[in-house]
């Protein structure tokens, strides 16, 4: 998927086509339409995966679905910064000024953090980090970690 995001795009909507609702599919279509800045159409493949029939005990599916989640989430805050600092001051009653200008500050700040975070997990050979928009993507590594098998407990 490293940049022929038509292509990539038309395979996993085969995947959805042959296996019905398939939320990793809508998950990476999702990121194709944000790194596209098709906003709209990314938070409907992540609403789609959000609705896809998951098995709960799956880990994977757990995570592709927090992960749109936390794209989808993003992209709902940097509407409402657009829609915050596109209000001139002084158009709204004084208090609700204030209360817009604050409301701005915070989420500003929220985007500010989601920004600067990167997130690795240790235990996959996947790291996940966030862009410059703060979305979370998958690198595949080449390295690989190998942890010790614990004896589950009954």
């Amino acid at each position: 998927m490293a940049g022929d995001y038509a292509q990539s795009e038309k395979l996993y909507s085969k995947i959805i086509e042959a296996h019905g609702d398939e939320p990793t599919a809508w998950f990476r279509i999702g990121l194709i339409q944000q790194r596209r800045e098709s906003f709209k159409a990314a938070l409907t493949a992540y609403d789609n995966a959000l609705a896809c029939g998951v098995d709960p005990h799956s880990e994977q599916q757990q995570q592709v679905l927090a992960k749109a989640r936390y794209n989808r989430a993003l992209l709902l805050l940097q509407g409402a910064a657009r829609d915050l600092n596109n209000i001139s001051p002084g158009i709204l009653d004084p208090e609700l000024d204030q209360v817009r200008e604050s409301l701005s500050r915070q989420v500003n700040g929220v985007l500010e953090i989601a920004d600067a975070a990167v997130i690795q997990s240790p235990r996959s050979a996947i790291t996940r980090k966030s862009s410059a928009k703060g979305y979370v993507y998958e690198e595949k590594r080449v390295t690989v970690t190998v942890e010790p098998i614990e004896e589950a407990t009954p």
